[in-house]
């Protein structure tokens, strides 16, 4: 398959994951109140959090492993090591009562941890099936999977909205059964044609975590402080201000954030991909990719982006109702948060393809001290506390992306050299 097929399947399946969301979101925003919009974005939160450890990061080895069935065992080790995880967590809370959302006022029912713990699973396996997918090419599943989880989210909570007694848990309860789908799909098309059953014996189990031992170290810490620098401003809103405030972001990543990181995700799929089988030999066509993506985003998204900020102040109260006036004006204040994720955020992981995992893990806790220094001093106004959040994100976003461009240049001219 071409470059420019790829992208056209990876970007048409994901345009229509944030078609379904966009139409979903009014019909939400009418059914649930900013608090409990809150109080799910705070469940989701904690799930995307522990999701980015659960797995120990080894999933981002599988397009690496050459060997179809070494990645089969690697990929029967991350399922293993996230129900692990995820059981040990839930005993945790339930001997002593302690969950990350009492860190924020709130107190979750069982029903809400057994809940989220299937939402750290069943996340999980989908990031772990999607590795396999890009290690595979396989790019329509890729695709339309996560349409199909969108739509079954969507449709379940629009459902349960109908019913008192899930006013408080639908959201969640929809957005579990929507992943849940998702996962029989994908395991559906595993067994079809790549997922043969292997077994793992605890010597390839220890012998998998040495070869893969920079994941862990570097990778896994890496991608959670960078997911805790995105997640953790709404566990502060909740905190410092309110749920309802909470809420507000919430709708503001739902229908602006998630369809960006959509497509970022669409597009690092296949640049990761692509990077990871092409820079050990021909490291100036992924220089050139580099380069040549992050531009053309550049292109693409500025006008949309600036239309955007200029008119959701206005668009929000109409289409969502006019209880959502604040997150119409966050989402200028948070502009050029958005506008940096669109254009680097597909690049965002080239620091992992040239085992420079430990810049990226130190560069990343720097961005996280920093985003909690700004909850920390400015607590008197929402606003200004989310302004000054969103440039320091977008100043981290572009010089991650600096430092990606000049130690790919490094690789470029040391291969050069050899060849010399």
């Amino acid at each position: 398959m071409s470059n420019r097929r790829i992208l056209v399947t990876l970007f048409s399946g994901n345009g229509l994951a944030q078609l379904i969301m966009m139409l979903f979101a009014p019909i939400i925003s009418r059914v649930y109140s900013e608090t409990a919009m809150g109080t799910y974005a705070a469940c989701v939160t904690v799930i995307t959090i522990v999701v980015k450890v659960a797995s120990l990061s080894l999933e981002k080895a599988i397009p690496l492993e050459r060997d179809i069935r070494s990645a089969n065992k690697l990929m029967k080790l991350s399922f293993t090591i996230v129900w692990l995880i995820s059981l040990v967590l839930f005993i945790f809370y339930i001997f002593f009562d302690i969950s990350l959302l009492n860190f924020v006022g709130i107190h979750p029912s069982l029903i809400m941890m057994i809940l989220i713990s299937l939402g750290i699973i069943f996340t999980s396996m989908i990031q772990i099936y999607n590795y396999q997918n890009m290690a595979l090419e396989q790019y329509k599943t890729l695709s339309s999977t996560k349409g199909i989880q969108f739509m079954s989210t969507g449709v379940i909570q629009s459902t349960l909205s109908f019913f008192q007694v899930f006013k408080s848990s639908g959201l969640l309860l929809g957005d579990v059964g929507g992943k849940l789908i998702s996962i029989w799909v994908l395991q559906h098309v595993a067994k079809k044609g790549h997922m043969e059953k292997v077994t793992l014996s605890w010597k390839e189990a220890v012998d998998l975590l040495r070869k893969h031992r920079n994941f862990i170290l570097y990778s896994a810490p890496s991608g959670l402080i960078n997911t805790l620098a995105l997640q953790l401003p709404l566990l502060f809103v909740i905190g410092v201000f309110t749920s309802a405030e909470g809420g507000q972001y919430a709708l503001v990543q739902r229908v602006i954030a998630v369809p960006i990181s959509l497509l970022a995700i669409s597009l690092a799929q296949f640049f990761y991909s692509f990077a990871a089988k092409n820079i050990a030999k021909e490291p100036e066509k992924v220089y050139e990719l580099y380069m040549r993506l992050t531009w053309r985003l550049f292109i693409i998204m500025l006008v949309p982006m600036l239309l955007l900020f200029i008119f959701a102040p206005t668009i929000f109260p109409w289409v969502f109702g006019e209880n959502w006036l604040l997150a119409g004006q966050l989402v200028p204040v948070l502009g050029s948060m958005f506008f940096s994720q669109a254009v680097f955020g597909a690049t965002s992981q080239v620091l992992y393809i040239i085992n420079k995992q430990g810049l990226q893990l130190r560069w990343e806790c720097l961005k996280l001290v920093c985003i909690i220094g700004v909850f920390m001093i400015v607590q008197v106004d929402f606003l200004l506390a989310m302004y000054c959040y969103g440039i320091v994100v977008s100043f981290f976003n572009a010089m991650l992306w600096y430092l990606g461009q000049r130690n790919l240049a490094q690789v470029l001219m040391a291969t050069n050299a050899n060849y010399a």
